[in-house]
């Protein structure tokens, strides 16, 4: 049989000669006419009929079926007689130009030294299955794929070109020890990466649960812990023109010391990054950021995220290198770093950002905390709730560094127990402006659209629900909002996200923050 994409046969040249495993499934085949001429009792007959129900249900069904404890790599991949391994499914089935399903039972797979597995297009892999049974529940019946605990750097990756009708769904990924790490490598490819619980565990060096480097995968329902990097950990890296859609995970690197921690690290990335919880880590780190944009065009809607705690600084997100970036509908948490400061959003490096209808909290760092930090200008920072809920300290909702980082427009903003409302340069220095009019008419001297800002006399407890616990409510507004926050938004018509961080639709006028209150 001829590799290719489909499982129709085709009629191959003279001078064709099929791989290993199609070869043997065609010539005992072949000579099942013979063998049954020369004895009716025939001793390969249990053999052979295994190849033929094999053949028929790959060709057919497109199912090959693995499990650790039962299989064997000589079987023919039925549910009663499975492989052992899932590379040896993935083979045959790559090999006789099938597509379809490797199903994986229950138990640890260990990957040996020098071993990865590589999935390519067509072929997808399905964890969760029970032993024997092959009923499907990945939570219960977990399917664990790792490597040697001396070995490094990939353990699962996909081939080249593969596209999202390729699936990876319902393992544990597990990463071994090395220099660097990686759990899941998508390079150059678009796969379709779900249900998985993904951890790069250890690193001398770098630690990573996804890598992706071009392409167009789409990452969703997953768990992706960075992993253990001495030097840095990352749940999820995008370079190089990434075009992923990530949605719906849950995101965080892991436990380190002294090191990075990033949830998502995007570099010239055009990701779409939505509706994930994401975190910068509370398990050692200097330097944490939920989100860190260098280059690219980015698009951030709809997340629940925090800067962790770093202990130099923490930022929930960080656009840097001339990234151009939209953040809309977010829940922000600028982190709890007990060093320098905290930032809810900072923006720099000749970075622009339309900061809009975000619920932005600076952090609770007591030196300073900033809801948005502005070291670059020209950005658009419109319907976002800034605060601060730090105990002391310098605590400001928005900040300008120099001249030459002049938002474009500042409109429709409401503060909460914030020191200044709007802090920027003055001479050597910077000064305060703690009143909204103050505020106005610096900006409006500067060139800065503005207008219709707010500063509600309500406190921060009187606006939001259980303001220490946004993980799980995302500083949702009250039912004793003010109605200048509930239903005082500006209608930006120019909007490409025009829902909340739920997903409801908002309607006009819109709600300030990134939930829509009516």
């Amino acid at each position: 049989m001829m590799k290719m994409m489909s499982n129709r046969a085709r009629i191959a040249p003279a001078d064709y000669r099929p791989p290993a495993a199609g070869a043997r499934i065609v010539a005992l085949l072949a000579a099942i006419p013979i063998i049954l001429m020369i004895s009716c009792s025939n001793p390969l007959r249990e053999r052979i009929e295994d190849l033929v129900a094999a053949h028929r249900q790959v060709t057919e069904e497109g199912v090959i079926y693995v499990c650790r404890d039962s299989g064997d790599d000589e079987n023919p991949g039925l549910p009663d007689k499975p492989k052992r391994t899932i590379q040896a499914a993935i083979d045959l089935m790559d090999e006789n130009g099938i597509t379809g399903e490797v199903r994986v039972a229950e138990g640890t797979y260990v990957l040996a030294e020098g071993e990865n597995i590589v999935i390519p297009q067509g072929v997808s892999l399905y964890g969760g299955y029970a032993r024997r049974t092959w009923e499907r529940d990945y939570d219960r019946y977990e399917t664990i794929v790792e490597k040697d605990p001396e070995t490094a750097i990939i353990t699962v990756q996909f081939e080249a070109g593969v596209t999202r009708a390729t699936v990876l769904d319902g393992f544990v990924i597990r990463a071994g020890v090395g220099v660097d790490t990686i759990a899941v490598a998508i390079l150059d490819a678009s796969p379709t990466v779900r249900n998985n619980y993904i951890d790069a565990y250890g690193a001398l060096e770098d630690s990573v649960g996804i890598f992706i480097n071009r392409g167009g995968p789409l990452v969703e329902w997953n768990m992706v812990a960075g992993g253990g990097g001495a030097n840095r950990s990352t749940g999820i890296i995008l370079s190089e023109d990434t075009g992923a859609e990530i949605r719906n995970n849950a995101i965080v690197p892991g436990v380190r010391s002294n090191t990075i921690g990033v949830g998502i690290h995007a570099t010239h990335s055009k990701a779409l990054i939505e509706h994930n919880w994401i975190s910068g880590g509370d398990e050692g780190g200097s330097q944490t950021a939920g989100i860190w944009l260098r280059g690219g065009t980015t698009e951030i809607y709809g997340n629940a995220l925090d800067g962790g705690g770093g202990s130099s600084w923490s930022a929930g997100i960080l656009v840097s290198d001339s990234a151009e970036t939209r953040i809309v509908s977010n829940v922000v948490h600028g982190g709890w770093s007990s060093g320098s400061f905290s930032r809810g959003v900072e923006i720099d490096g000749g970075s622009v950002a339309t900061v809009r209808n975000n619920t932005i909290g600076a952090g609770t760092n007591t030196g300073s905390s900033i809801g948005i930090a502005a070291f670059s200008g020209g950005s658009v920072i419109e319907n976002n709730l800034l605060f601060s809920h730090a105990a002391s300290g310098n605590r400001y909702g928005l900040y300008q560094h120099d001249s030459s980082s002049t938002p474009a427009s500042v409109r429709n903003n409401a503060f909460f127990d914030v020191h200044f409302l709007y802090v920027h340069p003055q001479n050597d220095g910077h000064s305060g402006l703690d009143t909204i009019s103050g505020m106005e008419s610096y900006l409006t001297v500067v060139g800065v659209g503005t207008g219709q800002n707010k500063k509600p006399p309500e406190s921060l407890s009187n606006v939001l629900f259980d303001i220490d616990d946004h993980i799980n409510d995302g500083w949702a507004l009250s039912a004793w909002a003010p109605t200048t926050v509930t239903r005082g938004g500006l209608y930006p018509s120019d909007e490409p996200f025009p829902r909340d961080r739920l997903g409801s639709p908002r309607t006009f006028p819109w709600s300030i923050g990134a939930y829509e209150r009516e």
